[in-house]
């Protein structure tokens, strides 16, 4: 199954899909984005092959704008790309409402145990007044201990 087809599939079987923003990205770098019709603005999505950015609910369409910058620019593994684009979108205004929660979750193949273990990465940080400061923390702890970036 494609990435679109998953999206797509993924959409059908939610009760209230014109409330909801998805985006993924799959191994070969084919990116899809979708934003229901009843999404709160601001709103947007930008896909790019590679990647994509997204968020609702934003102080201002350059969150999105500022994070896909920050993603090109940064060296280095995909975790810090984006953990870098969190820090750029929270700097650029973030949600409107206050940022209070950031995750980064990375799936694949483990540099350690292959294909069987595919969850390379999770962090979060919930209901916090600062959460991409600490998952920038969070981050650089797992870094220093992991002895491998991704």
């Amino acid at each position: 199954m494609g990435v679109g087809e998953a999206v797509k599939l993924a959409l059908s079987e939610d009760p209230s899909p014109q409330l909801r923003q998805l985006i993924a990205v799959d191994s070969t770098g084919k990116t899809v984005a979708f934003s229901g019709s009843e999404v709160p603005p601001h709103y947007e999505a930008v896909t790019k092959e590679g990647y994509a950015c997204a968020g609702n609910l934003l102080s201002s369409s350059a969150v999105v704008k500022e994070m896909c910058k920050a993603f090109e620019s940064t060296s280095g593994g995909l975790s810090e790309r984006i953990i870098s684009a969190l820090e750029a979108g929270h700097e650029a205004g973030g949600d409107r409402r206050g940022d209070r929660s950031a995750v980064i979750l990375v799936v694949g193949e483990h540099p350690e145990f292959g294909l069987d273990f595919d969850v390379i990465l999770n962090l979060r940080v919930d209901y916090s007044e600062e959460p991409i400061s600490e998952l920038r923390k969070l981050y650089d702890l797992w870094l220093a201990t992991s002895g491998y970036a991704v």
